[in-house]
């Protein structure tokens, strides 16, 4: 006979079995977000990479064109220093197009307010 402060073999098994399932299913949770995370680091690792690469590529260009340019004798005062956080883009206006200054004016006007200013975004 059971006494008072005994519980049935029975609900003891359920209860094993019931912990066993939910550790099962919280190990399956934690590993697909484990798995998640991975994945967008991963990401945000190859994005850095790139910005790495084209930063690289920004510098050797920059470099290449100021040796053809002081090689041809231009003047050096055409230059405007700056770096690659002040460099943006613009789609290209084609001046030939356009049969008077006003409408050159308002093409490059929509097309500077075309351009989306982030700023400079949260970091990694």
């Amino acid at each position: 006979m059971l006494g008072r402060n005994q519980i049935p073999k029975k609900k003891v098994k359920l209860l094993a079995d019931t912990i066993l399932l939910a550790m099962g299913c919280f190990g399956l949770i934690l590993t697909g977000l484990t798995l998640h995370w991975q994945y967008s680091w991963s990401c945000k690792f190859q994005d850095l990479e790139k910005a790495r690469i084209l930063k690289h590529r920004f510098a050797k260009t920059t470099i290449a064109l100021e040796q053809y340019a002081f090689n041809k004798g231009h003047n050096s005062t055409y230059f405007v220093k700056t770096n690659n956080h002040n460099i943006m883009y613009s789609p290209r206006v084609r001046i030939g197009t356009y049969k008077s200054n006003k409408s050159l004016t308002n093409a490059v006007i929509i097309s500077l307010n075309l351009i989306n200013n982030y700023g400079q975004q949260k970091g990694y």
